[in-house]
């Protein structure tokens, strides 16, 4: 969530700590996350700094906003802080390629509210308990489909996959062979030319 150039004085007071710089918490860096979950560094961060500023040796930086209070205050105050503006995510895009795949989650109030105002039926608890024996089946299937085959890259097959296939049918999108669906949310996610066909 970035900062507003215009922001309030009193908006970021709400937040509870001074801004701080960690840098051997290095919560930015793609290798850690491919190691573990990096629980212990976000504890240190929440105790010793839960508001901090972290450099990108090929990036911007980031603030790293890591206390529950502190969240929903920032979440709760859009006039001092943006979703919009800067995106919600450690991945750096072009202006253009963050246009073309801006989701609700990036979005600042009046459009977050009209676009959650949209799908928040299709998200209620009686909707989401009735898609549950269906998003059961989707995972069976997938599992079931990954030992026939002998190996499963859980990553491709069940994180990559499965939440597409689940959704679809929520938003109304049409039924599509599954490798189509999974390829063409794949570009519009991440602008990848590497998708199966």
């Amino acid at each position: 969530m970035e900062r507003r150039h215009n922001a309030r004085a009193d908006g970021a007071n709400r937040v509870s700590a001074r801004p701080a710089t960690m840098p051997d918490a290095d919560i930015s860096s793609f290798d850690l996350y491919a190691e573990r979950i990096p629980h212990e560094e976000f504890k240190r961060l929440r105790r010793e700094a839960p508001v901090s500023w972290h450099h990108e040796p090929d990036g911007p930086g980031f603030w790293a906003v890591t206390r529950w209070d502190d969240l929903v205050a920032v979440h709760r105050d859009p006039s001092t802080f943006s979703s919009e503006i800067g995106a919600v995510e450690l991945e750096d895009l072009e202006a253009d390629a963050l246009d073309a795949r801006r989701t609700m989650l990036e979005t600042d109030p009046p459009d977050h509210t009209r676009l959650r105002r949209i799908v928040s039926r299709a998200f209620g608890r009686r909707e989401v308990e009735r898609g549950a024996a269906a998003a059961r089946a989707i995972v069976r299937d997938t599992l079931d489909e990954g030992l026939e085959d002998g190996e499963l890259d859980f990553v491709e097959r069940v994180s990559h996959e499965v939440p597409i296939r689940v959704l679809c049918p929520i938003l109304g999108v049409l039924r599509r062979p599954r490798s189509e669906a999974t390829c063409a949310s794949c570009r519009r996610r991440r602008h990848l030319s590497r998708c199966r066909p």
